[in-house]
């Protein structure tokens, strides 16, 4: 599995999916028509909050 990890966070995050940060399993099809799974980890340190798109879908 593939993992997204954010830069420069405030902890530590695991390889897996018992990260701290409760990341979330996002299917992405690869050019051979196979899905793989990336796992996206989330920042701890409030930054997610701070981008354009999370501000719209909060309202």
């Amino acid at each position: 599995m593939l993992h997204e990890l954010p830069a420069d966070d405030l902890v530590r995050h695991e390889t897996t999916r018992d990260c701290v940060c409760g990341p979330t399993a996002v299917p992405v099809v690869r050019g051979d028509g196979c899905t793989r799974d990336i796992l996206v980890h989330r920042w701890l340190d409030g930054r997610e909050q701070d981008e354009p798109a999370a501000r719209d879908a909060a309202g």
